[in-house]
């Protein structure tokens, strides 16, 4: 099977995996290695696409630092990446991949099973726009 070409994510933000010296007392450690996988899944960009999923593109070495890597697998663990081979698959893969993370950005979806909550009125105050913005 050949090496993945892509990490599949349905992360919002950029995530970056990082790779320390081993620990050694009374020193700092510094970066050996790091890699980011791009954010962006469930924030509209500047042409007010969504999208489900993004793709970052990886190198054979990037691979192989990433599986081995304890933080990418448990993102891996919680169905936010994935590996694939073709760009073009993003957009299947997210579907069965975690929907989004706590970064995400709240639609209305997320507010409409709130107890109390019904439809046109604020979440806190319970109270319409037009109430809130009347005057007196």
């Amino acid at each position: 099977m050949p090496t993945p070409r892509y990490v599949f994510s349905t992360i919002t933000t950029p995530v970056t995996i990082v790779e320390y010296t081993p620990y050694v007392p009374n020193s700092i450690p510094s970066v050996v290695r790091k890699f980011t996988i791009q954010g962006g899944a469930n924030c509209p960009d500047k042409f007010m696409r969504t999208p489900r999923g993004i793709a970052t593109p990886i190198t054979p070495a990037d691979y192989e630092f990433l599986i081995h890597n304890d933080m990418f697998l448990e993102h891996m663990a919680g169905g936010f990446v994935q590996f694939g081979h073709s760009e073009n698959d993003v957009e299947r893969a997210a579907r069965d991949m975690t929907p989004k993370d706590r970064s995400a950005p709240k639609t209305t979806a997320d507010y409409r099973d709130l107890p109390n909550n019904t439809e046109g009125r604020g979440i806190r105050t319970g109270r319409s726009v037009e109430e809130i913005a009347r005057p007196g």
